[in-house]
C-alpha cells in the first residue's frame, strides 16, 4: 500500500564523521550508527526482528534523499525523502560565554 509514514531521526555527529542516535517510528524508538561524510549518508538501525539500514545522500545540509532497506526479506528496499525540521521544544541547556 502506497502511503506517507513519518518518523524521526535524532542524531548526533562526531568528528570523525560517525554518526549516533535514535529513530522515532510508531511510538518507539531505536538506536542507531551510521556514517555522514557531509553529503553521503548511512545509517543502521537496530531494530529487535531485523536490522533497516538507510543510505542516500543530505542536500543543503537540510533535504535527504535514499533508499530504506527493512532488512525483513520480504519488501524491496524503498525510496524515501526526508526535511530537516527545527525542533519546537525549548532546550533545557543554556549557553554561558566566558570571556
Amino acid at each position: 500500500m502506497d502511503r506517507t509514514e513519518y518518523s524521526y531521526l535524532v542524531i548526533t555527529q562526531q568528528p570523525t564523521g560517525t554518526i549516533s542516535g535514535v529513530w522515532r517510528i510508531d511510538k518507539s524508538e531505536f538506536p542507531f550508527e551510521g556514517t555522514y561524510d557531509g553529503r553521503l549518508i548511512r545509517v543502521l538501525v537496530k531494530e529487535p526482528k531485523a536490522n533497516v539500514t538507510m543510505s542516500g545522500y543530505v542536500e543543503g545540509a537540510s533535504d535527504m534523499v535514499g533508499i530504506v532497506d527493512l532488512g525483513n526479506g520480504s519488501t524491496s528496499p524503498t525510496a524515501f525523502t526526508a526535511e530537516h525540521r527545527a525542533s519546537t521544544k525549548t532546550s533545557i541547556f543554556k549557553k554561558t560565554i566566558t570571556y
